[in-house]
């Protein structure tokens, strides 16, 4: 393990079902390094979360490692947490999802 952060891309750019809000990926710099940025501006609707959850979920790539479906499960699970109805939430679970690949991978490399 090299000690980089294992990176997750968007596909493409695009509008969540509902037209509440959209995800967009750009580069860009952060503290000086340049960075492939993904955001999301807007909010999910509680009537149809999980389907908009899912059109995210298509739309990621880098969490090939996780069971379809799990960002999904995670989020519905978190959906009354602060910030679940906007990116913050959605950012944070796929953080904690590769973390936990990297903890794995680690740990994994120490048993052998």
């Amino acid at each position: 393990l090299d000690g980089s952060f294992p990176p997750v891309f968007l596909k493409s750019n695009f509008t969540l079902p509902g037209d509440s809000g959209e995800l967009r990926a750009y580069d860009g710099n952060w503290l000086g390094r340049p960075a492939r940025i993904v955001e999301m501006e807007g909010f999910f609707q509680e009537d149809i979360l999980e389907e908009q959850l899912e059109a995210i979920e298509e739309q990621l790539e880098g969490l090939e490692s996780h069971p379809r479906g799990l960002l999904v499960e995670a989020l519905l699970k978190l959906r009354k947490s602060p910030g679940s109805d906007t990116g913050t939430g959605l950012m944070q679970t796929i953080i904690a999802m590769r973390v936990k690949e990297l903890h794995e991978a680690r740990r994994a490399s120490l048993e052998r």
